[in-house]
């Protein structure tokens, strides 16, 4: 993902940005970390304050899990070889102290004397696949594309939902809290479940397709900037949600299920054709 910097187009559509990610230096000119998730929530939180009396949306970005590192800060507490540690340990260590933080966070927005009108969502683009030892990163499966999302909105009580929803889905959301009439898009308070959602990466450009039963992944061939055909198209996985849930081998073979591979290619086909 692009950095939200000045030079980024992101910056345009808010009235401050601050991107600072200080380095804290520790004992030896080699010994330097990023403050982290804290610092970041400080300088949120202060900000918030400093404009209580005015409506606001703030968008906080937490980058320490997007490439999670062995800080000295997080400890050792799920490092079971600390000399040597496992990628996924390294990350839930990171993931216990960004935790934390949110956390010690949240309780200070409570602080607020409008906390009862303020929504608080919190959430990821994507998460990392460590089921792929020695090659953990981000990939079109369900273990990096089912990310959390928690909502604490004005007017709604507590409840927990399973249905399937995206990320696009938050925007519209938040226009129609705010008052605004004409908006594209679904509103999660009606709770209209998404039938599919559609995630793609990399270059030539691969694709996942959603379903409440199924993911079937893609390969387009395309490039991902001007839709030329680069490679072949093919497809890739098809992936038994059912079963995933369950926790049983959830791949399906592609050459058992020909009509649904035909049926869920042109669906991907006709979304790419529609926005080129």
């Amino acid at each position: 993902a692009q950095d939200l910097t000045l030079d980024s187009p992101f910056h345009l559509g808010f009235d401050h940005l601050d991107d600072t990610y200080p380095i804290v230096q520790g004992n030896t000119p080699s010994d330097v970390e990023p403050k982290g998730a804290q610092h970041t929530l400080n300088r949120a939180l202060a900000w918030i304050q400093q404009h209580e009396d005015q409506r606001q949306a703030v968008f906080i970005r937490i980058r320490e899990l997007r490439d999670p590192q062995p800080l000295k800060r997080y400890g050792t507490t799920f490092l079971s070889n600390p000399r040597r540690p496992a990628a996924k340990d390294v990350y839930d260590n990171a993931l216990s102290n960004v935790d934390v933080a949110i956390g010690q966070f949240i309780n200070q927005l409570q602080a607020l004397d409008n906390y009862t009108n303020t929504g608080v969502i919190i959430t990821s683009p994507y998460g990392i696949d460590y089921s792929r030892k020695g090659q953990e990163g981000l990939y079109l499966t369900e273990t990096t594309l089912h990310v959390p999302l928690l909502m604490k909105l004005p007017g709604q009580s507590p409840r927990k939902r399973s249905d399937l929803v995206g990320l696009e889905d938050l925007a519209p959301t938040l226009l129609r809290i705010a008052g605004a009439n004409t908006v594209v898009g679904n509103n999660l308070l009606l709770f209209g479940e998404r039938k599919q959602h559609i995630a793609m990466m990399n270059n030539p450009l691969a694709l996942s397709l959603r379903t409440r039963p199924w993911r079937f992944t893609w390969m387009s061939g395309r490039d991902p900037f001007t839709m030329a055909q680069k490679s072949g198209a093919s497809a890739l996985a098809l992936h038994d949600m059912t079963k995933y849930r369950l926790g049983y081998a959830y791949r399906i073979d592609l050459d058992k299920n020909p009509s649904l591979v035909t049926e869920y290619e042109k669906v991907l086909q006709n979304y790419l054709e529609a926005r080129q």
